[in-house]
């Protein structure tokens, strides 16, 4: 090859086609593997953020308790029988305090129903289980029903450890909130469809990839998958404490 001459330039070697095509085709292969890891990553922090939630909301259920004779907030009504929910009765006791409706430890970042900013009302997307209530009517004041409804008692609970204390609830999506409460009836129902994804849920919401977050009487934290559904409720004792 005969040297350059003085002030010429070597010729630039152009990509071919084919190399074109292979380097759009890799790309595409690293997108195709990054971008649902991507997704997956993002959901786990959701989840985790959850867990974290719950945690510290469990905990809350425990100094409130605490400080109330050993009771726990009511599922519905507070232990006074006013119109006070237990987010109302425990927020005092969250690390960020704050009113209801702009608490973010209750709302569950995976949750597909999120408020807009400017919604004033309060939003809260966990339901309470049974084991607040002493009775089994949620509604009844203290002194009815068998046995009579009213708070409950920390240390009238069976099996702590294993008994549900608030779970990821179904979001009514005009509300942007889940029921503060639910029966083992509808606990049972939601447990027998077809799948986590199903339509008619109304107590649980597997929303964390076919899982469900929960926080225990002890003040644990922990997902249930929807496979291991019936080993981690096994029964209404799990839900209500009672034996």
């Amino acid at each position: 090859m005969s040297p350059l001459l003085p002030g010429t330039r070597q010729a630039r070697r152009a990509f071919t086609l084919i190399e074109l095509l292979t380097v759009i085709a890799i790309i595409g292969i690293l997108a195709a593997i990054i971008i649902p890891t991507v997704g997956k990553v993002r959901e786990s922090a959701k989840s985790s953020q959850c867990l974290s939630n719950q945690r510290q909301i469990a905990m809350a259920f425990g100094l409130y308790a605490n400080d109330n004779r050993g009771y726990f907030p009511r599922a519905g009504i507070a232990p006074d029988n006013t119109s006070r929910s237990w987010m109302i009765a425990v927020k005092d006791y969250l690390p960020a305090r704050g009113n209801v409706v702009t608490h973010k430890i209750f709302v569950c970042p995976s949750e597909e129903h999120q408020a807009p900013g400017d919604y004033t009302s309060s939003v809260f997307n966990y339901s309470a289980s049974f084991a607040l209530e002493n009775g089994n009517s949620v509604n009844a004041l203290n002194g009815e029903g068998s046995p009579p409804a009213g708070p409950r008692l920390l240390s009238s609970i069976v099996r702590p450890s294993r008994t549900l204390l608030i779970v990821d609830g179904v979001v009514d999506p005009s509300t942007y909130r889940a029921n503060s409460a639910r029966s083992w009836g509808n606990v049972t129902a939601d447990l027998a469809l077809s799948g986590p994804n199903a339509n008619g849920f109304v107590a649980l919401r597997f929303r964390h990839g076919a899982g469900m977050n929960a926080a225990y009487v002890d003040g644990h934290a922990a997902k249930i998958l929807w496979g291991d559904r019936h080993t981690a409720i096994p029964d209404q004792y799990a839900w209500n404490g009672k034996q």
